[in-house]
């Protein structure tokens, strides 16, 4: 069992514990029978060097629109229903590509891990160059 976030329209926050959970799954942890709505939002180094992929609905009902907010760039998007937080431990494989994710190493995730890395993104200037060039 693997333990995720799941963050509804109204923006509460809950944990849900999932078996064999697999990119051709997540559509079904949303509710949604359309597999080709999901999308990857975006992947961010979190706590503990853990990597944070979300996922999201481009598509769907004004009175479905997520209220979590996202600081550009990390998603200039809607997002409608649920958006799935999930957290993986660091591969060989680009830990920011949101499009390849080693689902064979998805962490447990609280809502107390995710309240720290919201607050990070959230409060990070993410524009910043942080490169030492001169």
């Amino acid at each position: 069992m693997n333990q995720i976030i799941i963050i509804k329209s109204n923006g509460e926050v809950v944990e849900k514990q999932f078996m064999n959970i697999r990119e051709d799954t997540l559509h079904k942890i949303c509710g949604i029978s359309d597999k080709s709505n999901i999308i990857p939002i975006c992947s961010f180094e979190g706590s503990n060097i853990n990597i944070i992929h979300l996922f999201g609905i481009m598509h769907g009902e004004t009175d479905a629109i997520n209220e979590l907010i996202l600081p550009v760039p990390i998603s200039d998007g809607t997002y409608y229903g649920p958006i799935l937080v999930i957290s993986t431990r660091p591969s060989s494989i680009d830990k920011y590509d949101r499009f390849n994710i080693d689902y064979d190493l998805i962490n447990n995730y609280t809502i107390s891990e995710w309240e720290k890395d919201y607050e990070k993104i959230i409060n990070t200037d993410i524009n910043q160059d942080t490169s030492d060039d001169i």
